[in-house]
């Protein structure tokens, strides 16, 4: 019995290390894609803003137009 309680706490220490290291490949993969997903999300948002300026000023000009009718 003796022998057997170091193997069971050394089986304990492994399995938590590779926890550690399974968790901090984790973390830096996301981190990693981190940095493409804001771009793609800046770029979208920039397309949409695009898009509402646009619209705002098509709606302005279809105003002036109707204001100008009357």
């Amino acid at each position: 019995m003796r022998i057997m309680a170091p193997i069971i706490i050394l089986a304990a220490y492994v399995f938590i290390f590779a926890l550690v290291i399974i968790c901090l490949i984790r973390v830096a993969r996301y981190f990693r894609n981190a940095g493409k997903e804001q771009k793609l999300i800046r770029m979208d948002v920039g397309k949409l803003a695009e898009e509402v300026h646009l619209l705002r000023r098509e709606l302005k000009q279809d105003k002036g137009i109707d204001s100008a009718a009357q």
